[in-house]
């Protein structure tokens, strides 16, 4: 089959996504007394929580440290969560997996947007708290539209990287959660990269996430336009992990049902 026939054998099977995108949102907080509200209430509490503690017991010197933070916590958590998540998709599916057909290669992509869906959710909270926090909204906030796009593709093509290895190698699940937090402390997340030298703050940037994450912060937090030359990389990394991802899904999932 072409890459061409795949990609319409996937679209024509885009009623399928939405029913599993909408399971999942639906599944997400089922049983829970606030329900779907946790979608909304969870990044409130960790916002009030950053606030008190980093700025007066860490002693942040960065104004405005909670929403410097929040604004990049959320998409860091799709991102990290997507990714580690991805791992047992297979094997939590192996019921549809080795008895229905259908494009496998649908299941990384409709847990990522499950993710994402959950994601621009959550960051609705941002919105108010930035005017709360008395930060300027301006119209550059349109910008996290191909922000969040560019990050939900490498999200995307990491799950489809990860999902079909971990069937393989059932470590790879274990390894990359202790990978993903050591990656997380090498992103600007929580810190500006200002508090490093200058001659090391360019290995920051060979994580593709640090472009974007700062990107992210410079349209949310400080009203300006993304550096657009910071971007080539990220773009560039995130196609070639599409590719590898796509390629390598598709390679092994030909022996799913045996290895489930």
């Amino acid at each position: 089959m072409s890459f061409i026939s795949e990609i319409k054998d996937i679209y024509n099977y885009r009623t399928m996504i939405k029913s599993i995108i909408n399971k999942d949102l639906r599944t997400r907080y089922r049983g829970s007394f606030l329900g779907f509200l946790w979608t909304f209430v969870n990044p409130l509490i960790q916002l009030i929580i950053y606030s008190i503690v980093f700025p007066y017991l860490l002693r942040m010197q960065i104004e405005n440290y909670a929403m410097f933070m929040f604004v990049c916590l959320i998409p860091w958590i799709f991102f990290s969560s997507t990714v580690v998540g991805s791992c047992s998709l297979i094997l939590n599916n192996a019921n549809i997996v080795t008895k229905i057909y259908f494009p496998r290669v649908i299941l990384p992509i409709s847990f990522t947007l499950s993710g994402l869906v959950n994601m621009l959710l959550s960051y609705l909270i941002v919105i108010p708290m930035l005017y709360f926090f008395d930060i300027k909204i301006t119209f550059y906030l349109l910008w996290l539209i191909p922000l969040f796009l560019l990050l939900t593709l490498l999200a995307m093509g990491l799950a489809m990287f990860f999902s079909a290895m971990n069937v393989y190698f059932r470590d790879i699940e274990h390894v990359l959660g202790v990978f993903m937090l050591g990656l997380y402390f090498f992103t600007p997340v929580l810190y500006s990269l200002d508090i490093f030298p200058t001659e090391v703050q360019h290995w920051f940037y060979y994580n593709p996430l640090t472009s974007i994450m700062l990107s992210i912060r410079s349209v949310a937090m400080y009203g300006s336009n993304p550096d657009f030359n910071m971007l080539i990389y990220p773009i560039f990394f995130t196609v070639v992990m599409l590719l590898i991802g796509y390629t390598t899904f598709n390679k092994l999932q030909r022996k799913f049902a045996e290895m489930i």
